[in-house]
């Protein structure tokens, strides 16, 4: 149950971040990922995977790394195993925007 209570009040910072800074959420990615981790590391892969068929979509590709992100610092403390899983599904997105976008984007 804390698990839980720690996860939705991560999810209403994430809301009023981009709240604050006018950012529109266009995607699922932090809750379809905050859903995976009930279910391990090779679900959160499986979510990293399929969210990759947006890798030509700027916008969600942006909106994928700020989740990752999120995700790395969220359990950064308390959850070191996924910390460093999302660190390295971080690096694996940044590298395919790096790859399939042009400088102006990045």
């Amino acid at each position: 149950m804390i698990q839980n209570q720690r996860s939705d009040q991560h999810f209403c910072v994430f809301e009023l971040i981009l709240f604050y800074c006018a950012i529109e959420k266009l995607q699922t990615f932090y809750s379809d990922f905050s859903i995976a981790e009930r279910f391990g590391e090779n679900a959160i892969r499986y979510r990293f995977e399929g969210a990759l068929d947006w890798r030509k979509n700027v916008i969600f590709m942006t909106e994928l790394v700020m989740v990752l992100n999120w995700k790395i610092w969220e359990h950064y403390k308390t959850n070191e195993p996924f910390a460093r899983l999302y660190s390295e599904l971080y690096e694996r997105a940044y590298a395919e925007a790096e790859k399939n976008f042009d400088e102006e984007f990045i």
